[in-house]
């Protein structure tokens, strides 16, 4: 029976890199095409672009993961702040 699990394995494995490969690839016809803004897929691409440049810098995949991690909860932190201070000095404005 353990001979199948490795075969199931690397079989999740590449479903998984042919469906990250089909999202890329329709993210950049629609890019492309005009259909979404250059941000957008921007905003996208950034867990993944923080996730290899963390990785290259690092020792493991899974260190690159958990500061990957860290790093876009203190982005989503920085922007939550970045938003309502805005709103505050529009509203205070106004």
């Amino acid at each position: 029976m353990n001979y199948v699990l490795p075969f199931a394995l690397w079989s999740a494995l590449a479903l998984v890199g042919l469906s990250v490969f089909g999202i890329a690839a329709a993210g950049l016809r629609s890019l492309w095409y005009g259909k979404v803004e250059t941000l957008t897929v921007g905003l996208v691409a950034l867990p993944g672009g923080v996730f290899v440049a963390l990785r290259a810098v690092m020792g493991s995949w899974a260190e690159a993961g958990m500061y990957t991690l860290a790093v876009l909860f203190a982005v989503l932190l920085l922007a939550m702040v970045g938003a309502g201070g805005r709103q505050f000095v529009r509203g205070a404005f106004e």
